[in-house]
């Protein structure tokens, strides 16, 4: 990879933080990395 691969992927990635900061900030909720576990287990 290029010094384009490595633009493009940091832009993916600061792409997704946004996103996922901005859905975050709508829903105004923290941050939880294992979600889907969590709610495994409430079951």
């Amino acid at each position: 990879g290029g010094k384009a691969a490595k633009k493009r992927a940091v832009v993916a990635v600061a792409r997704k933080l946004s996103v996922l900061l901005l859905t975050l900030w709508k829903h105004q909720r923290d941050y939880e990395p294992f979600h889907c576990h969590r709610e495994a287990q409430a079951e």
